[in-house]
């Protein structure tokens, strides 16, 4: 995910749409779904970045959906005031419609 985000920064998009999906597939496989919201919100600023804003909503949905269901497990209440995932979070809910 950060050699995405890496690309993302260095404007090599092609790259970082070659990462994310392989990214996405292993944090599912791992079940880490902190990755999974962060790799999606990527996904959203990469096509967003790509003039592809309807698309762009998909993934950035996802994202905050997938923070939603992490913050309302039994002791993740707090979860969303991480501020990395603070941030994710207010970004994506903005860009998700």
């Amino acid at each position: 995910m950060y050699l995405a985000q890496a690309e993302i920064a260095a404007k090599n998009n092609g790259a970082a749409a070659q990462e994310l999906p392989l990214t996405l597939a292993r944090a599912e496989n791992l079940g880490l779904r902190v990755l999974q919201a962060k790799t999606e919100y990527l996904q959203g600023v990469l096509q967003a970045k790509s003039g592809k804003g309807s698309e762009a909503a998909i993934h950035y949905r996802q994202a905050v959906s997938i923070l939603d269901s992490i913050s309302k497990e039994e002791g993740s209440a707090k979860i969303l005031e991480r501020a990395d995932l603070k941030s994710i979070y207010s970004d994506a809910q903005k860009n998700s419609h």
